[in-house]
């Protein structure tokens, strides 16, 4: 599965690299930073532990001055 993704992040015009794990811990990231409460992104995780969701949001912090986040110039075409 994960070299199909790259394929098709190559084929869309994507050249940095990516997985299908970064785009869990990004897709998890972006939830906590709009303001969604722990519990919910584990519910849509499908984690039946919040430990695992936690591992998924080290280090994430809230954007103060709506800067984007470097892993989404990762998916964005220059």
């Amino acid at each position: 599965m994960a070299r199909r993704f790259r394929a098709a992040a190559l084929k869309g015009g994507i050249s940095k690299r990516v997985s299908p794990n970064l785009l869990r811990h990004r897709f998890a990231a972006r939830l906590l930073e709009s303001g969604a409460d722990v519990g919910t992104i584990q519910d849509l995780m499908g984690h039946a532990s919040l430990a695992s969701t936690i591992i998924y949001l080290f280090g994430v912090q809230r954007p103060s001055d709506g800067a984007p986040a470097p892993i989404d110039c990762a998916f964005s075409k220059p």
